[in-house]
């Protein structure tokens, strides 16, 4: 399965999940996460615009979400 940020421009969309642990520095797993992100790919003005949507599920019972938008600026070149 790709990490989010390997996703291909050229997919439509995509949606990943993933069932990660947080690590301290010992190595000892202290919380684990669920997380499903949403990818897409859009034209907005001409320009390649991508978003990851990531939707988080927390061991502790907390939920959190973080969106991430992405701009190609050039071949081989995004930012976000």
């Amino acid at each position: 399965m790709p990490s989010p940020l390997q996703v291909h421009r050229r997919r439509v969309g995509l949606a990943l999940a993933q069932h990660p642990g947080v690590q301290n520095r010992s190595g000892e797993v202290i919380r684990h996460f669920h997380v499903i992100i949403d990818a897409s790919w859009e034209k907005r003005d001409g320009v390649d615009v991508g978003t990851l949507d990531e939707h988080f599920s927390w061991s502790d019972g907390r939920t959190s979400r973080r969106v991430w938008t992405i701009t190609r600026v050039d071949a081989g070149l995004s930012s976000g």
